[in-house]
């Protein structure tokens, strides 16, 4: 009897390997995103058609000229501050927070042997999460649909992990503090925290509100600033060991779903982005050059006290 087309085998495990735990409302919790849930969903959804959101290969992407043009700020975070910071020890659990599509996890498990997992809200974030866990190697029954803030999960995962993470999701809360919370729940002692956000603050403020203010208003922006930023993490329960402005300017960083003309002018300025990554690298190299005003992301790592 002939097998199934690899893509129904695919699904079919994909639909076997499902985790869920009960979403509850984020109103009753006290705790609201900034935008509806339903506009990740579309997002995942439309990533989820797109090939070039599946694989994510182990080697290096080719030429010194492409490795010297990707964004400067993600050169310093991965190549600089994390071997600098995180450890280097290959099993130790690692979790997401807000984890679709998923390629920060499997470029930890590339690069330092650490385990992965997911947590995601979306069912479509789930699925992508999945594929792309899939695609590379990794067990897709590693990434959990759940909502961040249940109950239940911080129960379940009470003390779990040795390092949680979460990239551009805190700044999408109005209580940005009680989500920080939670990643302390997962958290082991001693165990390592990392929480990047965008900083849309400054010059980014007004690039954003020119390409589009609707994108803008979806995220916390009080909390885009050193000061503010680092008040989330309570010294009483985690130790910093880093938290600080990276990179010094990213015209990537922004988005639009406007009209033709400023989707055309963003295309042009994220052009120009790519030389100036190359200039940035070559004159900075892993130095950096921060700007509160102009860097593109905040980052702070610290371990858990107990």
């Amino acid at each position: 009897m002939p097998k199934a087309p690899l893509v129904n085998r695919r699904n079919a495990r994909l639909r076997s390997c499902q985790v869920v735990v009960p979403l509850p409302s984020l109103a009753i919790l006290g705790t609201q995103m900034t935008q509806d849930t339903d506009y990740w969903d579309k997002v995942h959804l439309n990533r989820l058609s797109s090939t070039r959101y599946l694989t994510l290969t182990r080697s290096k992407t080719g030429s010194w000229l492409r490795m010297l043009a990707r964004p400067y700020s993600d050169y310093l975070i991965w190549d600089v501050l994390f071997p600098r910071y995180l450890p280097k020890t290959a099993g130790l659990k690692l979790v997401e927070l807000g984890s679709a599509p998923g390629f920060n996890l499997v470029r930890l498990n590339h690069r330092f042997g650490y385990i992965p997992y997911g947590i995601e809200r979306s069912e479509h974030g789930v699925r992508l999460n999945q594929r792309v866990f899939l695609e590379n190697g990794l067990p897709p029954e590693n990434v959990i649909q759940a909502d961040i803030l249940s109950h239940s999960l911080r129960i379940r995962f009470k003390d779990s992990f040795d390092i949680v993470l979460s990239a551009g999701l805190i700044e999408h809360f109005d209580r940005p503090d009680q989500v920080v919370s939670v990643h302390l729940d997962l958290l082991a002692k001693g165990g390592y925290l990392v929480v990047s956000i965008p900083n849309l603050s400054g010059i980014n403020r007004k690039l954003q509100a020119f390409f589009d203010r609707d994108v803008l208003q979806m995220h916390n922006t009080a909390i885009m600033e050193k000061a503010r930023f680092m008040r989330l993490f309570p010294p009483s329960a985690v130790q910093t060991v880093f938290c600080d402005y990276i990179g010094t300017l990213n015209l990537s960083l922004f988005a639009t779903r406007k009209g033709q003309l400023r989707k055309g002018i963003l295309m042009l300025a994220k052009g120009l982005q790519i030389l100036l990554n190359m200039a940035l690298r070559t004159v900075l190299g892993p130095k950096g050059y921060e700007l509160p005003c102009a860097s593109p992301y905040l980052v702070f790592i610290g371990t858990k006290i107990g």
